[in-house]
């Protein structure tokens, strides 16, 4: 969701943190329904880089974390 008083570097980061919580979203549903272990823990791994990004944005741009 664009601002249109947004900044482009914090709107590229409103876009970005938008896609990266859909796409954890998806991870942590797919990790209910796995089946293997193996698979799990590659999601899991996943799930984990995504969190660590998002805490980035948040840090990088305090604002969006208000959100």
């Amino acid at each position: 969701m664009t601002h249109p008083d947004d900044d482009p570097d914090v709107a590229q980061a409103r876009e970005f943190l938008d896609m990266l919580t859909a796409h954890a979203a998806r991870l942590e549903t797919d990790m209910a329904m796995a089946g293997s272990p193996q698979q799990r823990a590659a999601w899991q791994s996943d799930l984990r880089q995504i969190r660590r990004f998002i805490d980035g944005l948040h840090r990088r741009f305090p604002d969006l974390a208000a959100e």
